[in-house]
């Protein structure tokens, strides 16, 4: 007689899902569509702690930041060809001075905990675009000359810092360098979750922002948090590209091999 050889699922079908949930006001329209209760467990976290989580499994799909996302294709892939990019300006990625940039050789700069992708940018325009070799990086609580916040940290202080009058954009450096967006985290998912999971989670993610900017500044906890209007909302998050193009892939191309041969650099001066 015949057999039917089922091959067990990679995963039950009846699992939740954990869906990395970006705490930012940038990633919120991803969100709009998702369902308090039900398959998909939205868990709150911040780039850094995103990527630890997916290379640990502890997250089965989300918005993670770009170098870690490239890393982790061994076990995931790519969602339904969703990023987080800017444009031209990214308006919370901050870089806040007591110095102008070009001075920076030699002096401490603070990079917040809660960037991945954003200290590579920033060390790659440091030293590639101005030519500057700040003597260390350190946390953003420690002394320093100059600071990079993300996020709604970084919107929070977008008025300014006092004692550092040289606020720099680095989404805006880099496109004014490059001419290119910048590409800060590209939704990816575990590739051994069933297709009917994949496809639900892109709808999902699809559906809200289709939805888009309309319902936004009602539906964002927190706006108020952050001194912004719904004109303000909406023309920060018109600043932003949710789904990889041309554009996109060349930017990545670029920033990635720039990465590389920065890291190169930096093994090199440690060995000798």
């Amino acid at each position: 007689g015949k057999y039917n050889l089922i091959s067990k699922p990679a995963r039950e079908p009846d699992m939740t899902t954990n869906v990395g949930r970006m705490p930012y006001l940038n990633s919120a329209l991803f969100y709009q569509a998702f369902p308090d209760s039900g398959p998909d467990a939205l868990r709150p976290m911040v780039p850094t702690a995103m990527a630890g989580a997916a290379r640990e499994g502890r997250v089965d799909a989300g918005p993670i930041p770009l170098l870690d996302a490239l890393a982790l294709d061994d076990t995931f892939e790519p969602l339904g060809g969703y990023c987080i990019a800017t444009t031209v300006t990214a308006r919370s990625i901050l870089l806040f001075s007591t110095v102008p940039i070009e001075q920076l050789t030699g002096r401490t700069v603070g990079v917040t905990d809660e960037t991945s992708t954003s200290g590579w940018l920033l060390r790659v325009l440091l030293s590639q675009r101005f030519q500057v070799r700040p003597s260390k990086y350190v946390g953003v609580d420690d002394p320093n000359d100059a600071v990079l916040y993300i996020g709604d940290t970084a919107l929070r202080f977008r008025g300014g810092i006092d004692g550092r009058p040289h606020v720099y954009d680095l989404g805006e450096e880099w496109h004014r360098w490059t001419a290119l967006p910048t590409v800060f985290a590209l939704w990816i998912v575990r590739r051994d979750l069933p297709q009917s999971d994949k496809d639900r989670l892109a709808a999902t993610i699809q559906l809200g922002l289709d939805q888009g900017l309309g319902k936004l500044p009602e539906a964002r906890d927190g706006v108020a948090d952050l001194g912004m209007s719904g004109a303000d909302v909406r023309e920060y998050l018109e600043g932003f590209s949710f789904t990889v193009g041309d554009h996109e892939r060349r930017a990545i191309k670029e920033f990635t091999g720039l990465v590389q041969g920065l890291a190169r650099q930096e093994e090199a001066l440690h060995a000798g």
